[in-house]
């Protein structure tokens, strides 16, 4: 692991489970919003202006402002929303 730490799997086998269960309720019960949440504050460069790299090779600066329902990034480009596929867009590393 990145922390080069050692766990025990099978100790964090019952809180794994919980979570995934309690999470699985949410969704079940329609109440989607905190995940959501949860999931857009845990984004990589989420909210912060970014160089990227489209599949044709030219580059364009972005902040990630989403996901939309359908799965694809939503990067605002010069103010406006666009979405991306999956490896449609790269970050570019500074």
């Amino acid at each position: 692991l990145e922390t080069g730490a050692g766990f025990d799997i099978e100790a964090l086998q019952p809180s794994l489970f919980r979570q995934i269960e309690a999470n699985y309720l949410k969704l079940k019960s329609g109440n989607t919003v905190p995940l959501q949440q949860q999931y857009l504050q845990r984004l990589y460069r989420f909210g912060e202006l970014t160089a990227f790299q489209h599949n044709n090779g030219s580059f364009f600066q972005g902040m990630i402002s989403g996901v939309a329902t359908t799965g694809r990034l939503v990067i605002t480009v010069e103010g406006q929303p666009e979405e991306f596929d999956f490896k449609e867009i790269k970050f570019v590393q500074n």
